[in-house]
């Protein structure tokens, strides 16, 4: 009785132990979402993308990219508003970024053509155009480590 009481306790440690080693970040570790602000965000979007920055009339949305946290709240938060201009004034409210669904995230319709499509994110009428990149176009890997972000739960 004392041996398996001894086993038990001994069990419930080593998975207690293995428990907690998996929680939290591991030092020096990135998660996606910081490399991505690092090297893709920070470096493309927030030049351009910062509160009351007149590039933010685009959709009327006060995108803000101007640290870690603005960028993942405005990307986490955010929805599309009227444009009321052409096929675009009918994407109000959509969320920016959807987790696990990319295909119903707008931001994928500013830096994608593929993802421009009528109808999106199941609004009629919708017909979103890709965002005019200027000097700060994001590459073909940039657009796939958001994607992967935003079908891994967007977390941060």
């Amino acid at each position: 009785m004392r041996l398996n009481l001894l086993s038990l306790l001994t069990m419930l440690a080593a998975l207690a132990l293995l428990l907690l080693a998996g929680c939290g970040e591991k030092k020096g570790e990135e998660t996606r979402f910081t490399t991505l602000y690092n090297g893709t965000f920070k470096t493309n979007c927030a030049q351009c993308h910062y509160p009351n920055s007149p590039h933010n009339n685009d959709y009327n949305l006060q995108v803000d990219f101007s640290t870690i946290d603005n960028a993942y709240s405005s990307l986490t938060t955010l929805k599309s508003v009227d444009a009321s201009q052409g096929s675009e004034a009918k994407c109000a409210g959509i969320n920016l970024v959807v987790a696990a669904n990319p295909s119903s995230s707008f931001l994928l319709t500013r830096i994608d053509d593929a993802y421009c499509t009528p109808n999106y994110a199941n609004k009629v009428g919708c017909t979103p155009t890709k965002h005019s990149e200027g000097k700060t176009a994001i590459s073909a890997a940039e657009k796939a480590s958001i994607i992967a972000w935003i079908n891994e739960g967007a977390q941060k």
